[in-house]
């Protein structure tokens, strides 16, 4: 791949568009691990580990992202769409998940504290 000729406009907004696809995808991990942190009852701490991963796997999924696409070259255009992406889950479907989070959060804390 030749990053010199690959460098188009049509190239660019590939790339943008995987970056959204992807940053909204992330969200849907993110929202994973929330759901787990709810069910499981986990902390400060646990929370951390989670938010750490998340880190992490955002992160490796930027890089082969680029790798794939883009010869291992990461653009701010790709950091930039990835955060839209994920902004943009989070304020279509994140807050209305956020709710029903809370929701069974209380739920599982009523029935464990009725055992």
């Amino acid at each position: 791949m030749n990053l010199m000729t690959d460098a188009s406009a049509g190239f660019g907004a590939a790339m943008f568009g995987w970056s959204l696809v992807m940053g909204a995808a992330l969200g849907v991990v993110y929202s994973s691990f929330s759901l787990l942190a709810v069910v499981t009852g986990m902390r400060t701490v646990g929370r951390l580990v989670l938010d750490v991963l998340f880190f992490a796997v955002s992160a490796a999924a930027v890089f082969l992202l680029c790798a794939a696409r883009n010869g291992g070259a990461v653009r701010g255009y790709v950091l930039l769409g990835t955060a839209m992406g994920l902004s943009a889950y989070y304020l279509a479907v994140g807050r209305w998940l956020s709710k029903i989070f809370g929701s069974v959060e209380r739920a599982v804390h009523r029935f464990f504290d009725g055992v």
